[in-house]
């Protein structure tokens, strides 16, 4: 058996920026986690033997966060201060709000062999 961490992400959208008439990424924030043992069968959660502790833990996790949390989208930066949509006011959405949450956000588990971390790294940018 090998050492695996199980992890809880808060997943949510974030506004990236205006280009290609606007896009987003996914951003994901540790939440909840162990370190456990692992019978080594795979990769994903369904790969594992029905005695695997990480797996028993990962159903415990699922259980708890993920089963029945649907993604709900919020205003997504569709409409500027006054009500006006983006789109049909012709603008660009501003820089300022590059990075900002736009949906309330979904949960994910993973069996992974490192330490949780945020993800991403770092903000992506268009190119």
């Amino acid at each position: 058996m090998k050492k695996v961490f199980v992890t809880v992400y808060h997943e949510t959208r974030a506004y990236g920026g205006p280009e290609e008439g606007g896009w987003y990424y996914t951003q994901g924030e540790p939440v909840e986690g162990v370190y456990t043992l692992c019978c080594g069968v795979g990769d994903g959660l369904r790969d594992h033997e029905d005695t695997c502790p990480a797996q028993a833990v990962s159903e415990l996790y699922y259980s708890n966060y993920v089963k029945g949390n649907k993604d709900e989208y919020l205003r997504a930066f569709t409409h500027r201060p006054d009500g006006v949509s983006w789109l049909d006011s012709g603008e660009d959405a501003p820089d300022e709000i590059r990075g900002e949450v736009a949906t309330s956000g979904t949960y994910s588990v993973t069996i992974e062999d490192f330490p949780p971390e945020p993800f991403p790294q770092y903000q992506p940018y268009y190119e």
